[in-house]
């Protein structure tokens, strides 16, 4: 009878004495493509790429349920939110904000690529910029998919009228008397990402560039407040308010604000405030929230903020940790009540109890050894909550890579894909 030996795989960094059998992938550390589970090794878990005909690459999928049962899947791409369609031959249709000219606002005149619209007509003042869509309401025969009838703008000449990249698809004579639209492009500022939260039923959403939007389950996106929420580079949701955080025409990359409770739209209520964090030179670097904790991240050090019940001073911050902060923004997770990011020399978890503990002991020295400091702030994170993983998706001296902590077990893997990755989520179903 042949003789065989046990060994007992206490996790993926043990392969000092491998197995001819053993899986290319796991020859040495960093392994990657495969995963310890459950004390045996398997393949990473596979992906669906978003095939879409959509303007940009996709940040985010979302999952949006109101309180009324609605159950909505949205995409945030760099310049869209667009919203998946289930009907007949649909596939998506765009909810960016929408501006309707009609009444004294309509089209007077169209020549070739020139749009002439009726005197009272205000395009600089409402914020039309080059790059936005243009389109006769008339034309537009569908929201789904960039409906042919769509031209981009070249030129806002004046506050009536305007220049598309392309002629028209007809010329209209004054007095034309013409209804139309103007469909708003999002700018995403290089190296910077959309964050999203849910705040009273309104999905609410910012990237630093673009003033705080919302989405209601119906039309199109809005601004939030114009004055009070300007190009937040953080948000989320604490205690029924909107937090955001780094706002203003001149960013403020240490100011905290606070909607009224339950109405993120309300920034002037005597319950709304802000605060400014000069106690510590660092600015802000994300937001976060643990428990009934509000956590604001700097980049070096973490400051905790709490309910009061007061409604006109309803969040204080007595507690501040030193010495250990985020120096990737969008590395921040929220999983089972918790947060991860990565500070200047490790990851780390917040847990329930507000302890900080380093959780990447087999990922760090390989992460900041192929990681430049400037790509180490740019990385950014997903929960994959099939497979219990905390995902980091870094640019290194290797290609993209994943950095992958299973938040049960604490193994962690490495994994490489056959296409860039930009985003991640999962859509109602």
């Amino acid at each position: 009878m042949p003789k065989y030996t046990f060994r007992p795989l206490d996790h993926a960094l043990a392969t000092q004495f491998p197995s001819i059998h053993l899986p290319y992938g796991m020859a040495d550390w960093p392994t990657r493509n495969v995963k310890v589970d459950k004390n045996s090794i398997r393949g990473r878990w596979g992906y669906n790429t978003v095939d879409r005909t959509l303007d940009s690459a996709v940040q985010h999928i979302i999952v949006y349920q109101l309180k009324i049962g609605s159950r909505y899947t949205l995409y945030l791409t760099d310049t869209e939110l667009c919203k998946k369609e289930t009907g007949a031959s649909k596939t998506w249709s765009f909810l960016t904000e929408m501006g309707s000219y009609t009444g004294t606002t309509q089209v007077d005149a169209i020549a070739s690529d020139v749009v002439t619209f009726e005197a009272a007509t205000t395009l600089q003042t409402d914020g039309v910029e080059e790059g936005d869509y243009f389109v006769l309401d008339e034309d537009l025969t569908s929201d789904e998919e960039p409906d042919s009838s769509w031209r981009v703008i070249e030129k806002v000449d004046s506050e009536t009228q305007l220049t598309l990249t392309a002629n028209y698809q007809k010329n209209v004579t004054s007095p034309g008397a013409k209804d139309a639209y103007i469909r708003k492009v999002y700018s995403t500022p290089s190296n910077e990402r959309w964050w999203y939260t849910i705040v009273d039923d309104k999905f609410c959403f910012g990237n630093g560039n673009t003033n705080v939007q919302y989405w209601a389950g119906s039309n199109y996106a809005a601004a939030l407040d114009s004055t009070n929420a300007i190009k937040a580079r953080y948000g989320v949701a604490y205690s029924s308010r909107l937090i955001i955080a780094d706002e203003g025409s001149t960013r403020d990359p240490v100011m905290l604000k606070w909607s009224k409770k339950g109405d993120p739209t309300d920034w002037t209520d005597s319950t709304a405030g802000q605060k400014q964090f000069l106690e510590t030179e660092d600015i802000i670097t994300g937001l976060g929230v643990v428990g009934d904790t509000l956590i604001v991240y700097k980049r070096e050090s973490l400051v905790f903020g709490h309910q009061t019940g007061e409604s006109t001073a309803p969040i204080i911050f007595p507690d501040r940790k030193l010495g250990t902060g985020n120096i990737a923004p969008y590395s921040i997770v929220h999983y089972l009540g918790k947060n991860a990011f990565i500070g200047r020399n490790n990851f780390y978890e917040i847990d329930t109890s507000l302890n900080v503990i380093p959780i990447g002991t087999q990922l760090k020295d390989k992460f900041f050894e192929i990681v430049g400091e400037t790509e180490a702030e740019h990385t950014w994170g997903f929960v994959n909550h099939e497979e219990h993983e905390l995902v980091w998706i870094a640019n290194t001296s290797e290609g993209q890579l994943a950095f992958v902590i299973d938040y049960l077990t604490g193994e962690s893997s490495i994994y490489e894909y056959a296409h860039a990755i930009y985003g991640a989520g999962k859509g109602a179903v």
